[in-house]
């Protein structure tokens, strides 16, 4: 192996499958976790334990990470949403790679599973790249792509990246240890997303058509993750806090959850779509 050590830095299932994928090649001394964001249930923490591998919780994250780097050192970003300064990505003495929620080059930066939909696209992908100063703009060594269709909502996509993000790390891991991965060209791409943005500002409205109603529920339907905040439905000059959601289209369930009760079902040509709200 030509490594020395070898860091995860991320958290959720993408960060868990990286580092079981690592303990089939590795030794577990040589490998480090650092936690890049809070989670009270963590399974990143609870793996750590159980494979008797170094954890790092979630604080002074940077601090961790520049303290664990020697010569040779590897770095994988999994689900990592802490910006890795310029000086370590520049630095001779790491190699990092990062998992990306986009088929690169387009769609740059955070909560891509929603812009995605929301932009009407008809596929988007993993991408796994090198990582350099600047954002999602490293080498692509992996990526796949998937589909998307009227049905898709978020929390999907983010459920099918996982699963083929874990896929493309085991393809390239043995090799990767060995050698560099010479990696393809990531051009600029023509969207990039912060997190400050949000489509539509997260409302929806009574007036809305049917078609922009049921792309936005889908836009923001991360489950109970809630990664966009809660979306919000306006009517006149209340506005509510949308709990549940079922899009029908042409009479046939296409998303969200078959509703036994609702608080508003709104009928807009081809679409009927049937809504519950927050308690106030």
């Amino acid at each position: 192996m030509r490594f020395q050590r070898i860091v995860i830095l991320g958290n959720g299932k993408i960060a868990v499958d990286c580092l079981c994928a690592l303990l089939d090649y590795v030794d577990r001394a040589q490998i480090f976790v650092i936690e890049s964001q809070y989670s009270p249930v963590s399974l990143l923490k609870k793996n750590c334990e159980k494979n008797n591998v170094r954890y790092f919780p979630a604080k002074e994250v940077i601090a961790a990470l520049e303290q664990l780097i020697v010569p040779q050192t590897f770095v994988i970003s999994a689900n990592n949403t802490v910006i890795i300064p310029r000086e370590i990505c520049e630095s001779n003495m790491v190699e990092i790679i990062n998992f990306h929620y986009s088929f690169l080059p387009d769609y740059k930066g955070v909560n891509i599973p929603s812009w995605v939909i929301f932009n009407r696209e008809e596929f988007t992908g993993v991408t796994w790249h090198y990582v350099n100063a600047e954002l999602d703009a490293g080498e692509i060594i992996c990526q796949k792509k998937i589909d998307l269709d009227e049905t898709s909502t978020a929390f999907q996509i983010v459920q099918k990246g996982m699963e083929l993000g874990k896929h493309c790390f085991k393809e390239m891991l043995p090799r990767f240890l060995d050698e560099r991965i010479n990696g393809i060209k990531n051009g600029k791409g023509e969207h990039v997303y912060k997190s400050s943005q949000f489509p539509q500002n997260g409302e929806i409205c009574e007036t809305d058509d049917g078609e922009l109603i049921a792309r936005m529920l889908r836009t923001y339907d991360y489950g109970v993750l809630a990664l966009m905040g809660v979306l919000r439905f306006r009517s006149g000059d209340k506005v509510y806090r949308i709990r549940n959601y079922a899009i029908y289209k042409d009479d046939f369930f296409i998303a969200g959850k078959q509703l036994h009760a609702y608080h508003r079902e709104l009928n807009k040509g081809a679409y009927r779509i049937q809504l519950t709200f927050e308690d106030n």
